[in-house]
């Protein structure tokens, strides 16, 4: 008679607290603590193996998982200024020079390397200087640890002075040129698509309300069938970033974009980064320090979600000069900042927390000095985030480097559900990714939860995975005990039979 009580007590108690539970879903996942994540690392400094004075090395920087590219515009190989491009890849410990592009038909003041983008295997590089500045762009390949030139572009209707390769974004199969001084500077951008070994223009895309001097493909950022286009001279400087999509191999003009307080010389869309659903669009002029704003793209509608600004913003900072978005975290540069002397520079990072986003650190150069103009560009992916600083002497005059900067090794969250889980994230700057954890919970009616789980788990870098105590039975207050790698965290919650609740 006393089993049956009890089995009917615990029946109760289950189907009281599993709707509790599950009316506390949100919260029991809720992030209760972890690694200081605002503690971004210089993690190296990269330099050209044959750098010299004037290369302008860091003038334009992409990444891409564990391989970065950056443009030296102004080097001297094949001729004045003819240009190159330098490729590093990550070996677990460090950062190492793989390859050095150039052109396999360059000539002096081609600037071959002015604008850069990476995606996988897959280098994109604009050289605006190539025939009296009408421009091109090369698609560079890797097979294995071997670069290789795969195509030269042009745009069909080409001029003088037209720019084409201003700026670049390359995504899989599809590459976006932006020619920002086409017809009489009111600008235009050229879609060209990949087909087995050929590279051939789909498009010309063009501002609907197109004027002189609007500056139309000054930056540009593709991510699947979306193109964004800024346009920083539009209406007086406002400025204006253009939307367009594909559907099959056409291109629309889908919306206009401008900053919900736009103002005359802000400059709104100097710089532009599309990463699924998120574009950040840079505004260096704004109220003479710059601004950058986060617009979130739901149904079929742009919207603006933020404004960015720096917590430390002052005149001619630049902040919005170069933006890079990558899922919730945004890079934005701030060339003119004075921190280690004039113009000396610096880049912040912003993360966003459900539709709410902070600053969450400031980066600067370990040894930045006056006129290096660190942020001058800027791009993140996952772990990483790199700057460039085209006027450091390291090398000589103007020579030039681009900085690493990393996460912390790991981040973990300790979450609730059947029983008590953690995700541990690995952000890289760890020589190994195996990491042994352990969990021990305590408490419960009469301290009878005493449970403890460990073992080791294999993340690679930029990646996630959840481990688990496993189901343990109990009722009442918590308290949990956390380890992974050196890291050790505590927090506490209560238990429902089966479930945790985490506080």
């Amino acid at each position: 008679m006393k089993k049956i009580i009890s089995i009917s007590i615990c029946l109760l108690l289950i189907a009281t607290v599993v709707p509790a539970f599950q009316a506390q879903k949100v919260k029991e996942n809720d992030l209760i603590t972890s690694c200081n994540r605002a503690d971004w690392n210089e993690m190296q400094k990269l330099l050209a193996s044959d750098g010299e004075a004037a290369d302008l090395f860091g003038y334009s920087v992409s990444v891409d998982g564990d391989t970065i590219i950056i443009g030296a515009h102004q080097d001297d190989d094949i001729g004045y200024s003819s240009g190159s491009v330098y490729v590093f890849t990550y070996t677990g410990a460090n950062w190492t020079q793989q390859a050095k592009l150039v052109a396999s038909d360059g000539v002096a003041e081609d600037n071959f390397g002015y604008s850069v983008s990476l995606s996988g295997d897959i280098a994109l590089i604009g050289a605006i200087g190539y025939d009296d500045y009408k421009g091109s762009a090369y698609v560079f390949t890797r097979s294995d640890t071997t670069w290789m030139q795969q195509a030269k572009l042009v745009a069909s209707d080409g001029a003088p002075m037209d720019y084409f390769g201003r700026s670049v974004s390359i995504d899989g199969d599809t590459a976006l040129i932006g020619a920002a001084f086409d017809d009489n500077y009111k600008g235009s951008a050229y879609v060209f698509i990949h087909s087995g070994a050929t590279w051939a223009q789909q498009a010309k895309l063009v501002a609907s309300d197109g004027a002189a001097e609007d500056y139309f493909g000054r930056s540009v950022s593709i991510d699947g069938d979306t193109a964004f286009i800024g346009a920083q001279g539009n209406n007086n400087a406002k400025g204006t970033a253009y939307v367009f999509t594909r559907s099959g191999t056409t291109w629309i003009q889908k919306t206009k974009l401008v900053a919900s307080d736009g103002e005359e010389t802000d400059s709104f869309g100097c710089s532009v980064s599309l990463n699924s659903d998120t574009a950040l669009i840079g505004a260096y002029g704004d109220d003479i320090k710059g601004s950058a704003y986060v617009f979130t793209y739901t149904g079929s509608t742009w919207t603006q979600q933020a404004k960015l600004v720096a917590s430390d913003g002052a005149s001619l900072d630049s902040f919005g000069n170069s933006v890079s978005v990558d899922g919730d975290t945004a890079l934005i540069g701030a060339f003119g900042c004075d921190d280690k002397g004039e113009d000396s520079g610096s880049a912040y990072i912003f993360t966003r927390t459900g539709s709410t986003w902070k600053q969450e650190s400031k980066l600067l150069a370990s040894d930045g000095f006056a006129e290096d103009e660190f942020g001058i560009c800027v791009s993140v992916d996952a772990s990483f985030a790199l700057i460039g600083a085209y006027h450091d002497d390291d090398l000589g005059s103007n020579s030039g480097s681009a900085y690493v900067f990393a996460r912390p090794g790991l981040d973990f969250e300790i979450k609730g559900g059947l029983g008590v889980n953690i995700k541990i994230t690995n952000y890289g700057m760890l020589k190994s990714t195996v990491f042994n954890w352990e969990i021990h919970v305590k408490g419960g009616i009469l301290g009878m939860i005493d449970k403890t789980a460990d073992g080791s788990v294999d993340i690679p870098v930029g990646e996630s995975k959840t481990v688990g105590a496993g189901i343990f039975f109990g009722f009442g207050h918590i308290t949990i005990s956390v380890k992974v790698a050196d890291v050790e965290k505590a927090g506490e919650g209560t238990q429902f039979i089966i479930f945790s609740k985490v506080k």
